[in-house]
């Protein structure tokens, strides 16, 4: 394991563990030099084993009480009519990192390492502008992120547990601009005015920012009024 950058720590069964084989607790070093939470308890509550045969079988995984909606049968059925409506199975694979955000829409592009990150949604963002409804979802995404501008900043970082935004990133406000421009430009005049007149708004603040961290004084009035 220490090949791999895993090191662990087990626990015999006589003490409670469940036995040498099974890793209690994991430092994973990989995860450290990304910058990330490298530890994980590993916490096992138990294990499920059963024996397949010929006949279909169903695994249903579920939090909370059990309802109608549980059914295997209609499940799989629900499933197979989502995944009937993508044109193709690029657009189906896409659609798993689409998630809700509050009332709006965020792509979760450096999933499992993290949630949505500003630079990350932004760039994958381009992407989904090419797949069949793409500018749609573009342009909710783009509209829920207009309202985290701070001062020319977006947040680089959604904390999980609810916290304020962290605004660490001096290129999100970049790709902000660079996903505004493109979907102005594929929606052309189908984009409500009050969209366009939001975006721009963003766009616009997240440019001058940009531009006053990556220029000189002295450049900086020639490029922004060149934006």
């Amino acid at each position: 394991m220490a090949a791999l950058g895993l090191f662990g720590i087990t626990v015999p069964e006589t003490c409670g563990g469940a036995g040498a084989d099974t890793l209690a607790y994991a430092l994973v070093m990989e995860e450290l030099a990304r910058g990330l939470d490298g530890s994980e308890d590993l916490a096992s509550p138990g294990v499920f084993a059963w024996t397949l045969n010929g006949r279909g079988a169903t695994l249903v995984l579920a939090a909370g009480e059990a309802s109608p909606e549980l059914d295997p049968a209609w499940l799989i059925e629900r499933e197979t009519r989502r995944r009937a409506g993508f044109a193709s199975p690029l657009q189906r694979a896409a659609d798993a990192y689409v998630v809700q955000r509050g009332p709006g829409k965020t792509i979760v592009a450096g999933y499992p390492w993290f949630t949505d990150w500003g630079r990350d949604t932004l760039i994958a963002l381009r992407g989904f502008m090419t797949l069949e409804g793409g500018l749609d979802l573009a342009q909710d995404i783009l509209l829920a992120w207009a309202a985290t501008v701070s001062e020319g900043m977006l947040p680089n970082r959604f904390p999980d547990s609810g916290e304020q935004p962290e605004y660490n990133a001096v290129d999100a406000s970049l790709w902000y601009v660079i996903a505004a421009h493109e979907y102005l430009k594929g929606a052309g005049d189908a984009a409500e005015p009050s969209t366009v007149k939001a975006l721009r708004a963003a766009a616009g603040s997240a440019s001058y920012f940009f531009l006053a961290m990556n220029t000189t004084p002295s450049e900086f009035p020639s490029c922004a009024s060149t934006w």
